[in-house]
């Protein structure tokens, strides 16, 4: 019973056949033994039973679906001549980017498997989502929020209009060194749906077309094995460190432990090598051996 609850919480919705049931606590499993068996016992007597079987109360960790990301903004060049003329108030310049903010699971507590990870799946995506463009008006130091059902290239340049709206009188300034305009349309293939969309770079390169390409499936490696590994392995878009050098400091250290643990040969994801290391003082020993190689673990067995 704890079983299949275990394997339908670590289904994805979408593949879901049985409705959710809620998550099995000591209560709840008292009144199903009383129902079931005509048996009173009490929740320690349940507790000791559950860890006998293998069972222990955990925290649970989600469980990503298959990652559809949403289109992001390009970021503007830092262009020092922009920069000069924007505080000279000779140019307005903007930064608009496109977020998203949607519902998802809360991955709580409950009864699993002792040794073994407590997967819940991510209800993302699939449930409401809000999207909304953030404008940042670098000469007024003002912030403008536009909310729209989808961010899409139609919005965008809804909010284009919106700005020229609101300064007319502004000359648009050329983009400096642009050499070329790249035009990319993706045909993405799902069991049950296909899907076309058109994305635009403005680049400084003049290259051929499969040089762009390359390029172009490169960026994306930054987000898989960098931000997308920082954020699963070592939850950092829910860090609260925010005060003085303290969020630079702790940047520095999550990706240099993220690059210790890929030179570690052992297989294993890197959150179950970060966890394993938490927990074996020789295993980490073995990531700093692998990292530096006059490091001697042996001299260093009561690290």
């Amino acid at each position: 019973m704890l079983r299949e609850a275990l394997d339908l919480a670590a289904t994805p919705p979408q593949q879901r056949t049985a409705p959710t049931q809620p998550r099995w606590t000591l209560k709840r499993l008292v009144a199903w033994v009383k129902a079931h068996f005509d048996i009173d016992c009490c929740r320690d007597t349940l507790r000791k039973v559950l860890k006998r079987l293998g069972f222990s109360w955990k925290k649970a960790h989600k469980l990503l679906n298959k990652g559809q990301p949403a289109q992001r903004a390009a970021f503007l060049e830092r262009l020092q001549v922009m920069l000069d003329e924007a505080l000279h108030q000779r140019c307005l310049l903007v930064y608009i980017d496109e977020a998203h903010i949607h519902l998802d699971t809360d991955a709580g507590y409950g009864w699993a498997i002792r040794g073994e990870r407590f997967w819940v799946s991510s209800s993302s995506p699939g449930r409401a989502k809000v999207s909304f463009y953030g404008v940042y008006l670098y000469n007024l130091a003002q912030v403008r929020v536009f909310a729209y059902d989808k961010a899409d290239q139609f919005h965008t340049i809804d909010v284009l209009k919106r700005l020229r709206v609101e300064f007319p009188d502004v000359p648009l300034q050329p983009w400096a060194g642009l050499l070329s305009v790249v035009v990319v349309q993706s045909h993405r293939r799902l069991w049950n749906k296909d899907s076309l969309e058109t994305r635009y770079f403005l680049s400084s390169l003049s290259v051929d077309a499969p040089s762009f390409a390359r390029y172009i499936r490169a960026h994306w490696g930054i987000e898989n094995q960098l931000h997308w590994c920082l954020d699963v392995v070592f939850n950092e878009d829910t860090s609260r460190i925010r005060t003085d050098h303290a969020p630079r400091n702790m940047s520095l250290l999550r990706r240099l432990a993220l690059n210790f643990l890929r030179q570690e040969p052992s297989k294993g994801s890197l959150a179950m090598k970060r966890y394993r290391a938490g927990l074996d003082d020789q295993f980490m020993l073995q990531i700093l051996k692998a990292n530096i190689p006059l490091f001697d673990a042996d001299s260093h067995s009561s690290f």
